[in-house]
């Protein structure tokens, strides 16, 4: 929520000793706590909020942005609309990214990835929300049973080990022949595996995430183990009749390159 830029967050003394919250580390950012100055991974990664729009204490969101050409030389709409936040205290609290959109009869619906856990690399899952306009704030979240309200992933991670694994998330929404296509990593493994799972339903059911049928694993990427990998961007190619699927390697490392299925 705000502008890029170096920030020095100053906090009075109240009552006891006061401290730094955080919950993940930073290159890069320095912190004093109690005196005593931290750099690199040793930092803290803070979280500033403030009370508008009143919907706080999350750390992703998912902005909307126009441009009139789909042109690399594209000139971006200024005011940033946020499309879909995550829900104070509830299943989705502390992040909404990774959104994949499409359109299905007069709705465009979301998928996106959501978790409870702070470390957003643990315990992901799979959530959707729809809105009957893409640009506007009035999205629907998926409570489980229809849409608006308290939010419920449409699929879950059901981790053999809290706070130890992925779980599921970097999700690709695709419509064909009257189907709805549900990609999705899952990782519940002890090693950076980020196998791709398909999911699927009838694009004619308005209450589609309470139809989706598992499909299991459709992409199996045990080659890459010893890699660092990410989610895959799945998109189905009409001028060569085929699905397609493309994702990094040695993410955030040398000898960075691309995949695709």
């Amino acid at each position: 929520k705000f502008p890029m830029g170096a920030y020095l967050l100053y906090m009075e003394r109240t009552e006891g000793t006061p401290g730094a919250w955080g919950g993940a580390t930073a290159n890069g950012m320095i912190c004093w706590v109690n005196g005593s100055e931290t750099s690199g991974v040793q930092g803290h990664e803070n979280s500033v909020q403030y009370t508008a729009p009143g919907d706080v204490g999350y750390s992703s969101q998912i902005r909307y942005y126009s441009a009139p050409t789909a042109s690399i030389n594209a000139v971006w709409s200024e005011d940033e609309v946020i499309a879909v936040a995550p829900t104070k205290d509830k299943a989705d609290k502390y992040y909404a990214k990774d959104p994949s959109v499409v359109k299905v009869g007069n709705y465009y619906y979301m998928a996106y990835t959501g978790s409870t856990t702070l470390d957003e690399g643990l315990d992901n899952n799979v959530f959707v929300a729809r809105s009957a306009t893409i640009n506007g704030k009035n999205w629907e979240k998926w409570n489980g049973t229809g849409w608006g309200g308290d939010p419920a992933a449409i699929v879950s991670a059901n981790l053999t080990a809290e706070e130890t694994f992925f779980g599921v998330g970097e999700a690709s929404l695709i419509v064909k022949d009257g189907q709805i296509y549900l990609y999705y990593t899952y990782n519940d493994q002890a090693i950076d595996v980020y196998d791709i799972h398909l999911a699927t339903a009838s694009a004619s059911d308005p209450n589609w995430p309470a139809a989706l049928s598992d499909k299991g694993k459709v992409i199996d990427r045990n080659k890459f183990a010893a890699n660092s990998v990410s989610g895959c961007d799945v998109k189905y190619v009409d001028e060569l009749n085929c699905f397609q699927a493309i994702h990094g390697v040695n993410v955030n490392e040398v000898n960075t390159y691309l995949t695709i299925w």
